[in-house]
């Protein structure tokens, strides 16, 4: 279980149900070792992981994808492999 709630200095609210965690952070390395059926804790609420993408591209072709897949999903978020446009992303998405 990682309770987001207590990592919020890593993080920020891109929307009420997306998060963008610092690629820096131990956050950061605590995410990249959820899978499919991990628990975590958002704002209280308990749920598990649905879907991961790997190797999304940051531009905009990504944030449609994610966007799309958002809106099948309770809660996404996100960590940078590359802190710059055109770099790739891996997204969580939970329910």
């Amino acid at each position: 279980e990682i309770p987001l709630r207590l990592v919020g200095s890593e993080m920020c609210i891109r929307d009420r149900n997306y998060y963008l965690f610092e690629m820096m952070g131990a956050a950061h390395s605590q995410l990249g070792s959820l899978h499919v059926g991990s628990e975590v804790v958002i704002n209280g609420r308990v749920l598990h992981v649905s879907e991961i993408m790997y190797g999304v591209k940051n531009d905009g072709t990504g944030l449609e994808v994610v966007s799309n897949k958002l809106a099948q999903h309770s809660a996404g978020w996100q960590t940078c492999e590359q802190a710059c446009y055109n770099s790739t992303l891996t997204v969580w998405f939970a329910d």
